[in-house]
């Protein structure tokens, strides 16, 4: 009996002595992979593995060797760490959280949407979870969901400026302007100075027609980043609309050589270029906008009117008949088609324009269809016969 109690505390002492071997083992692995993750992430790797081979259940390392992987951009492994982590610690939502940014990282944001979710029903008190899951709601075009998820992190204490930075953004496509500029602006007092706050800030007070405000915040953003094509495109838009078609023609001119193939810069361009009398120039630019982008109906209906001034009927006709069947149900471009028609000699076509552009409210169509169909219904005079 006595020699069994003696055999049983020797093994018991043993199992004791080799779990508080591998208990510091694990510690020193843990403490090496964590300063090596810093500076070298594959060496950081075989701690965190060996780590594994003596716990396969110890949680953390796959949790830090997940993150090696994420930093490597090796996102599969990561994935597959972190799943095997939530089988381990199902309650832990910090693996959850990192799955949610390795799948916006690759644009998986219905994932990501997913992973978020579940780490905030596991720490409900987390705004930074709040945040990232709005974030992911925005990429989904889900703007309402990421505001209200943004106001959560906010109330949870999470006030990094970039929470204020997107919920203005979201705001932004709501096409709330007031609000998107309060946020923005906000999100830059924050600290948040760079060319995209800039140029977002400037574009909604574009948009809620702050010209003069808009182009100082644009000239913010170009001191961030010259090249920031965007701006310029804004820029262009807001001197056409202010009639400084020169300015208009150089800055656009600017955004285009940084992205040659914005059909949109080239067509504003080319009103630009008309409105200063450069006709051959706009239509080389409403010409291109077309090459860019076929199913783009704008540079049809500006290169229309230019190609009547030149009296260029059959072109000009062509391009405001491709220009309905982009955007059909125009009144305006439905009369000036029926003016192309009586200019081509087609007055049969030019009357069922003009009765069609008149009955959706264009006045000058009224007039035009009373005197072109009346040629259609006028009896034609008698033939003399041939005797």
């Amino acid at each position: 009996m006595h020699k069994f109690l003696f055999t049983t505390f020797f093994i018991i002492n043993s199992v004791l002595a080799y779990c508080q071997v591998d208990s510091q083992q694990i510690k020193d692995l843990m403490a090496t992979g964590t300063l090596d993750f810093i500076t070298d992430k594959n060496k950081a790797l075989i701690s965190f593995t060996k780590v594994m081979d003596i716990a396969p259940k110890y949680a953390n390392a796959y949790y830090m060797r997940a993150q090696c992987y994420y930093g490597l951009q090796k996102f599969d492994e990561a994935l597959n760490d972190l799943s095997q982590m939530t089988a381990i610690e199902p309650n832990n939502p910090k693996p959850y959280a990192l799955m949610g940014v390795i799948y916006v990282d690759v644009n998986e944001f219905y994932q990501a949407l997913i992973m978020y979710t579940k780490a905030i029903e596991l720490n409900p008190f987390s705004g930074s979870y709040y945040y990232s899951r709005g974030f992911a709601q925005l990429k989904l075009q889900n703007s309402w969901y990421a505001i209200k998820d943004f106001e959560k992190a906010i109330e949870l204490k999470f006030t990094d400026k970039d929470v204020y930075y997107w919920m203005g953004y979201a705001y932004l496509l709501l096409n709330d302007f007031p609000k998107a500029i309060s946020n923005i602006d906000y999100s830059i007092e924050k600290g948040k100075r760079d060319a995209d706050a800039y140029f977002h800030l400037g574009h909604a007070k574009m948009l809620n027609k702050m010209f003069d405000d808009a182009l100082k915040d644009y000239e913010l953003a170009l001191m961030y980043d010259e090249k920031y094509a965007p701006v310029y495109f804004d820029q262009g838009y807001i001197y056409i609309q202010n009639s400084d078609y020169q300015n208009a023609i150089k800055v656009l001119s600017k955004g285009l050589e940084i992205v040659p193939t914005l059909a949109m810069g080239y067509v504003n361009r080319g009103i630009a270029y008309k409105a200063v009398a450069q006709a051959d120039e706009a239509i080389k630019d409403f010409t291109k906008a077309i090459e860019l982008e076929t199913a783009y109906a704008d540079p049809y209906f500006h290169r229309c009117l230019l190609y009547e001034e030149n009296k260029e009927y059959k072109k000009a006709l062509q391009d405001i008949m491709t220009y309905n069947q982009l955007y059909p149900g125009d009144a305006n471009a439905i009369f000036q088609r029926g003016r192309l028609y009586l200019y081509n000699s087609d007055i049969e076509n030019a009357c069922k324009d003009f009765k069609e552009a008149a009955n959706l409210g264009n006045e000058q169509a009224k007039q035009a269809a009373e005197e072109v169909c009346n040629l259609i219904d006028q009896p034609q005079s008698p033939q003399p016969e041939n005797e």
